[in-house]
């Protein structure tokens, strides 16, 4: 509230050094917090900003990455030739990859590519990324960005970020870390492992408002060179010029987004560790990756009627519901109309998706109110749905 209510549109220094100065200290603070390495703060050539989403994030990091493959391929070129050289610009994600990777690719005008995952793991291999930059080099198109999932929207996944820095290295190609939703169990230092390669990367974003107590909008990203962020989005008319941003000295985090106005979001950031703390946040993660496994057993506790698919990966699974022997009725079908039930009854809410043609339910505790008995009655209601539809 306290944010909302401050009316300093805050898009230089200069309007409000505050607003500059404690989002810098806070983006230090959660980049520790989440065990990002110290490329990314704000003491050397990296630092971070508060995103709106992680969706402006990505877009973000995509035309940073058209720029940075510009400026290193146009030297001498004319500027019909470099918008003839930018038309052959790929980007790559998986089909696991958020949606939001492709809008961002529309918005920069840009070719996607969408990459198959690990038929088991879902996730993305930095050796499917290597063949397909071989191969789109050798039709003649120039690869420039990949986004690495933590924690893919659909079953939890985790990409081969280690062996898609490496396959990108060779190629200048920017790898950006999408760690929209799991990126918050980076606060707990057992899950700080999926960091791995991470230390080779160009850019990392997670949401605060998905998982750690934070309103929206709060989204942290990072970059390992701020200077790439400012050469794709610096404009500098007269009515913006002043003492301050010409020094040098100072972030301007207007040539850091989309946007040129932005409010007082370090503020949520300040307020949410101040009053939960590291314990606290973590304390919150961990329960709701308790309850995941809560449900797991709940649901392997009846293996004539609930298949497991993936996980728990953190506080996401998914599963299926399986028909009984003498029923001509498919798993997919099965599953379909009991999640579409479950959700016209109303006492609780769930997601599907489809994984491999199955269709499965995604089951995932987020609320700083969910307690293990409302575990325990999603449970309840998982059975008394599914004795409905077999019983029509």
């Amino acid at each position: 509230l306290v944010s909302v209510v401050l009316v300093t549109i805050g898009f230089n220094w200069q309007t409000s050094p505050s607003y500059t100065e404690l989002e810098t200290i806070m983006m230090d603070w959660v980049a520790k917090a989440i065990g990002l390495d110290e490329g990314f703060l704000s003491n050397g050539d990296g630092g971070g900003i508060i995103q709106g989403s992680a969706s402006e994030a990505i877009c973000v990091a995509i035309i940073a990455a058209r720029q940075r493959m510009v400026d290193s391929l146009s030297q001498g070129l004319s500027e019909d030739e470099v918008h003839a050289l930018s038309s052959k610009f790929i980007a790559y994600g998986s089909t696991q990859t958020h949606s939001s990777t492709k809008k961002g690719c529309t918005i920069a005008n840009v070719r996607f590519r969408a990459l198959e995952v690990d038929p088991v793991t879902f996730s993305l291999r930095g050796e499917t990324v290597a063949a397909a930059i071989k191969e789109d080099i050798a039709a003649g198109l120039i690869p420039f960005y990949v986004t690495a999932t933590i924690g893919t929207t659909s079953s939890g996944a985790t990409d081969d970020i280690p062996g898609i820095a490496l396959a990108a290295a060779p190629h200048g190609v920017w790898v950006n870390i999408d760690a929209a939703w799991a990126g918050a169990a980076c606060v707990c230092p057992e899950y700080q492992s999926v960091l791995e390669g991470t230390d080779k990367v160009d850019s990392f974003s997670f949401n605060m408002h998905k998982w750690l107590l934070t309103n929206f909008d709060c989204s942290p990203m990072w970059v390992r060179n701020r200077k790439h962020l400012t050469n794709a989005l610096s404009i500098t008319p007269v009515y913006l010029r002043n003492a301050a941003s010409s020094s040098g000295f100072v972030n301007d985090y207007r040539d850091w987004q989309l946007p040129l106005g932005r409010r007082f979001r370090a503020l949520k950031v300040w307020f949410v560790i101040r009053t939960y703390g590291l314990e606290g946040l973590r304390a919150h993660v961990r329960k709701h990756i308790n309850q995941c496994q809560r449900m797991k057993t709940h649901l392997e506790s009846r293996p004539d009627r609930y298949k497991i698919v993936t996980g728990p990966n953190w506080s996401l699974l998914t599963f299926q519901v399986l028909p009984p022997l003498s029923s001509t009725i498919s798993a997919n079908d099965l599953t379909n109309r009991v999640y579409e039930k479950i959700n016209q009854d109303g006492e609780i809410f769930l997601t599907h998706t489809l994984l491999n043609d199955t269709d499965v339910i995604r089951f995932v505790p987020g609320s700083r109110l969910t307690e293990d008995v409302h575990i325990d009655n999603a449970f309840a209601v998982f059975e008394r749905i599914t004795d409905s539809v077999l019983s029509l």
